[in-house]
């Protein structure tokens, strides 16, 4: 896994070349933005803590594979002492709710994981979500943006 400081409380975390997660420095620890594919939990967990310390939070930009491929590890390897968040309609999609009709796009793994659901507005540790269209037309898909110093 390629770690990329972008800003002091800023770091991108690149793996396979075309895949990224995004770790916030808080004043607690991290904040993990995306999770990546299947099998980076030790990678990511050992980024945390080279950059700034344990993650606390893991917030999910959507439901797609690449995104949240490593989360049920982490939430086992983490527990309790993580909140999981994740847009509220991908929450809905992972929950088994029927939210279109036919075959949804893209890869929709199956989680053990429960993530608390988010909304336009919302704080996840310094990160305001903030709605944006997602990339693919039968969902709503969430960014977190903040002014990293």
């Amino acid at each position: 896994m390629k770690i990329a400081e972008v800003t002091r409380n800023l770091t991108q975390l690149t793996r396979l070349h075309v895949v990224n997660a995004f770790l916030v420095r808080e004043e607690d620890g991290c904040t993990l933005v995306d999770t990546t594919f299947g099998g980076a939990a030790p990678a990511l967990i050992a980024a945390a803590e080279q950059v700034g310390g344990p993650i606390r939070r893991i917030a999910l930009t959507h439901g797609h594979g690449d995104h949240v491929g490593s989360l049920d590890a982490l939430d086992e390897r983490l527990g309790d002492t993580v909140e999981v968040l994740m847009p509220e309609l991908d929450a809905r999609i992972h929950a088994g709710e029927r939210v279109v009709e036919g075959k949804l796009p893209g890869s929709w793994p199956k989680l053990r994981t429960v993530p608390e659901r988010l909304a336009a507005g919302d704080r996840v540790g310094s990160l305001e979500v903030v709605a944006s269209p997602g990339h693919t037309r039968v969902m709503l898909r969430f960014s977190t943006r903040a002014i990293a110093h």
